[in-house]
């Protein structure tokens, strides 16, 4: 099975022109540095900074309640294609003097509901249920893990899909600017129900701790997506937009009928699997770095 690198391309000599034509139309997924992205949210996005823009407390069990208080993390966000257990640099950050960074505080709603991914991969279907959590719960979780290298054992966490525009906290889009080859998107089509209203529920935010990562899959509604990472670095295996049907093909049925398991494409022997012809893409994206994938 061969395998070819993710084009690196360099977005600040790329025009809009170029990428439809290349990127875009064509299907071909790449990996953009030098986005010109405004990206406060490098920092403001640790789970500390975070925590402290809502001030207030959670539930944490049924007799107590925890107030918000320290935490740190390494972050990053992710959605898109098949992706590898990420491989992320941690770092402990000392308590910001100000809140997330000067940012705004009173914008991030922690009782919202998420789903946490403990040891497997974030949509795998044949994995074990997900656990439902809240974001104040995952983020205290995370950053006590993070925090105390004791407490950092077992199988890696990971806050997969926070919607944190439809969860309340769509005031973290001000962290961050979209570049201009996803921005121009007519607010009747961000906004249309039938076809995902994704301006308001197809915005995620993900955190994970080193060796979380997400299963093979195609993106909500057959989507094209970006993503950004904020901090570490993600490992990419992904398919050219033409080889979904075939990717899928492939794909088993959970044995409730009501799932289908995509190959992991991770997997040698999965990789001996794959149709002639067929070219799995490889890359790594750091911070700061965009990925497409359509």
């Amino acid at each position: 099975m061969p395998f070819m690198e993710l084009p690196r391309v360099d977005a600040s000599e790329l025009s809009y022109k170029q990428f439809l034509l290349e990127f875009a139309l064509p299907g071909q997924p790449c990996i953009m540095y030098n986005c010109r992205m405004k990206s406060p949210a490098a920092n403001a996005w640790d789970p500390q900074a975070l925590l402290l823009r809502k001030v207030g407390v959670w539930r944490t069990d049924l007799a107590k309640k925890k107030r918000f208080t320290k935490l740190h993390h390494d972050t990053s966000a992710h959605t898109l294609r098949a992706v590898d257990p990420l491989q992320r640099s941690s770092s402990v950050q000392p308590p910001a003097e100000t809140h997330a960074c000067g940012l705004p505080p009173q914008d991030v709603d922690l009782s919202h509901e998420v789903s946490l991914t403990v040891g497997s991969l974030a949509g795998d279907a044949a994995a074990p249920p997900e656990r439902q959590s809240t974001v104040g719960e995952s983020l205290q979780l995370l950053a006590d893990r993070l925090a105390s290298p004791t407490q950092r054992t077992g199988p890696p966490v990971y806050l997969a899909a926070w919607d944190y525009v439809r969860g309340g906290s769509q005031a973290l889009k001000e962290d961050f600017t979209v570049p201009t080859f996803f921005e121009r998107s007519p607010a009747w089509l961000a906004n249309h129900v039938v076809l995902g209203n994704a301006a308001t529920d197809m915005q995620w935010l993900y955190l994970g701790e080193e060796g979380s990562g997400s299963a093979t899959h195609v993106d909500t509604n057959a989507s094209s997506a970006w993503l950004w990472v904020a901090r570490g670095r993600k490992r990419w295996r992904c398919l050219h937009a033409r080889d979904c049907e075939a990717v899928q093909a492939l794909g088993e049925c959970t044995a409730d009928g009501e799932g289908l398991v995509l190959p992991d494409l991770f997997s040698d022997d999965v990789l001996e699997r794959l149709p002639a012809g067929m070219c799995v893409y490889v890359g790594e994206q750091h911070a700061g770095e965009v990925c497409f994938n359509p």
